[in-house]
């Protein structure tokens, strides 16, 4: 390992480690092979170094959406494993994020985040608002249902196809498609 001291702004110290993390906590840039990661204070993963920095509104919408996603996903292992817990911690969780996503809509999707880079959400939001908005008291009542469902265990597949449905309203005229990840 080798240390080098500097005294531009403070002590700046470069560590050269090969494979070898530094603390958390030390004050270093770090160079490691064979993944040559640099970072500040701490290593960053590749996720890290490639995430966006949204305005707090738009990150609020995308954790929700996440939130959806990973509840739909839960309901489908649910119904496949028959794991009534899961299918009612799923559709808990997507009837919350619906749920925040009603009552926030107006902040979550202000104006000003139409022109915030890095999202899917096409203009037609701002210009089909009354449409758009209505999407999410849909939703917000299927995902209700969705609740009252699980907690029964009766007519589950009819109100997850409603949720989905509710969903799919909102992603092919609100939303663009995932760019395709380029193969190497």
């Amino acid at each position: 390992m080798i240390k080098l001291l500097s005294t531009l702004t403070g002590a700046l110290m470069l560590t050269i480690a090969f494979g070898v993390a530094t603390p958390a906590s030390a004050e270093t840039t770090t160079i490691s092979t064979p993944a040559v990661q640099i970072a500040d204070g701490h290593l960053k993963s590749e996720m890290k170094k490639k995430a966006r920095k949204f305005p707090k509104n738009v990150a609020a919408r995308k954790k929700a959406f996440k939130a959806m996603s990973k509840g739909m996903k839960g309901i489908k292992k649910a119904r496949k494993t028959k794991n009534k817990k899961l299918l009612v911690a799923s559709a808990n969780r997507i009837a919350k994020a619906s749920a925040y996503l009603h009552k926030n809509v107006d902040k979550l999707f202000s104006k000003q985040t139409a022109k915030v880079k890095g999202t899917r959400a096409k203009p037609a939001i701002w210009k089909k608002w009354r449409k758009f908005k209505a999407g999410f008291t849909t939703l917000r009542k299927a995902s209700d249902g969705l609740v009252k469902a699980s907690m029964s265990g009766k007519g589950v597949g009819k109100a997850f196809k409603a949720v989905g449905k509710s969903c799919g309203s909102c992603h092919k005229p609100f939303r663009f498609k995932k760019k395709k990840k380029k193969k190497m």
